[in-house]
């Protein structure tokens, strides 16, 4: 049996969050494995990983990316991990039809080298209340030189609440003002992995 958690089980343990009992019985062999930012060597194998196997599944032929390509992908920090950078190769791969992958194939974020965080410098903030109506309204908005996608912006939208709601899935689709199970539905979408308010321990027969 293999059990993966992105939460320090050892502390959860100390702290009464979770079983001592069943730590130690999964804890046999345990790895730790860094998060994709702290790990930048593991990108282009990673890379070349998947763009064999999006060429395999899509019929095509991309032999690898460009110099550009290869450096907003080592700068960027993959919030998302492994998942998110395959989500942005699996993005990029459906768009190429040349041999190289480009910036312009990336998604937004990565494009662009901004992570959620500094999207928020540039939008301000997820929404605001207006005090005439009650409504949300945006604050303004501006369109990059190379362009987006709706789907971009709304990725940038998920993590930016994800973000400011430290990870309560909650209080960032009130945030977003659509369902917890919306929420859910475009974090494994976009591959965003967050920490989640603390749900009540199902109950032990003794």
């Amino acid at each position: 049996m293999i059990a993966a958690s992105n939460r320090d089980l050892e502390r959860e343990v100390r702290e009464g969050r979770f079983r001592q009992d069943l730590y130690y019985r999964l804890a046999i062999i345990a790895i730790y494995l860094p998060a994709l930012r702290e790990r930048k060597e593991d990108v282009v194998p990673l890379v070349e990983f998947f763009l064999a196997h999006y060429n395999r599944k899509f019929r095509k032929s991309v032999q690898g990316l460009s110099e550009e390509t290869r450096r907003l992908l080592l700068n960027y920090d993959w919030p998302g991990n492994v998942r998110e950078l395959k989500n942005a190769l699996e993005r990029a791969m459906i768009l190429e039809e040349g041999s190289l992958l480009k910036p312009d194939d990336l998604p937004f974020s990565v494009a662009s080298g901004r992570s959620g965080a500094s999207i928020e410098t540039t939008m301000t903030a997820v929404a605001e209340v207006a005090p005439a109506s009650g409504k949300r309204r945006l604050p303004p908005l501006s369109i990059p030189e190379g362009g987006t996608s709706l789907e971009d912006v709304e990725h940038a939208l998920v993590e930016l609440a994800l973000q400011q709601s430290h990870g309560n899935q909650i209080k960032a689709a009130k945030l977003l003002n659509i369902s917890r199970d919306a929420l859910r539905y475009k974090m494994k979408k976009f591959g965003l992995s967050h920490s989640e308010e603390e749900e009540p321990a199902a109950p032990t027969n003794t």
